[in-house]
């Protein structure tokens, strides 16, 4: 089983759980585990603070600074749920959120189960777990995507997730689209088998769209050029 399922089953009011790696100061998700219910961390941690709310990527900033003191464990009420963070190495965190009511027994749980948990970490070499399915290598995807275009009004669409068996990588395809005013993004993002973490992005603007928006624009310069061609003809007559 892997680690994050582990947590997870801790107790029956943990909705998800998140392993995060510190990667030159942004954190990659590496490991999940979930519910169904309420997805807090999952939902909103790469957004920026809203309507004076404490978002989550401002909390997890906070418990990067953990340092050295691996034995703390911290534990927030944040909205209508309860978040708990602890440290699992130098550059791993562990993420959970629960049922706000729940948050004082999670957080008794977490510390006594934590020692345990480093040392299962630290035994698999890495907490993150292998991508086996098509569904795992999409959701890796939108993890990582969702931290470069935090926006509400995103949208990410996968296209296509194919496997290249060489060199044991899965190939997401998909388009970003980030507001009415901009053209969508094409993607690729390569999310390793073995360890789930993104190997390679690549992003560029679709030439389909930019083509199609330049014959868009002809057409429509075409038309009020006819039409003012008529309007005139038939004035003149």
């Amino acid at each position: 089983m892997a680690l994050a399922d582990r947590v997870l089953a801790l107790h029956k009011d943990i909705h998800e759980v998140l392993i995060l790696e510190d990667r030159a100061g942004d954190h990659f998700v590496v490991g999940e585990a979930s519910r169904k219910g309420v997805t807090l961390l999952a939902d909103n941690m790469n957004m920026a603070s809203q309507e004076g709310l404490l978002a989550p990527v401002i909390i997890l900033g906070s418990a990067s600074q953990f340092g050295g003191q691996q034995s703390k464990l911290v534990g927030i009420e944040y909205d209508m749920a309860g978040v708990v963070l602890a440290s699992l190495d130098e550059n791993k965190l562990l993420a959970l959120s629960m049922k706000k009511e729940s948050l004082g027994d999670v957080c008794q749980i977490i510390s006594a189960a934590l020692p345990q948990l480093k040392e299962l970490a630290r035994e698999t070499g890495a907490v993150s777990a292998a991508v086996t399915s098509t569904v795992e290598a999409e959701n890796k995807a939108r993890y990582f995507l969702a931290g470069r275009y935090p926006n509400k009004s995103t949208q990410i669409i996968i296209d296509e997730v194919s496997y290249r068996r060489g060199d044991r990588q899965w190939e997401v395809h998909g388009s970003v689209h980030s507001g009415i005013w901009n053209l969508p993004r094409r993607f690729l993002v390569e999310v390793d088998e073995d360890d789930g973490f993104v190997k390679r992005y690549v992003s560029s603007s679709s030439s389909a769209v930019l083509a199609l928006v330049a014959t868009a624009c002809l057409v429509a310069a075409s038309l009020v050029a006819l039409i003012m061609l008529l309007t005139g003809f038939w004035k003149f007559q």
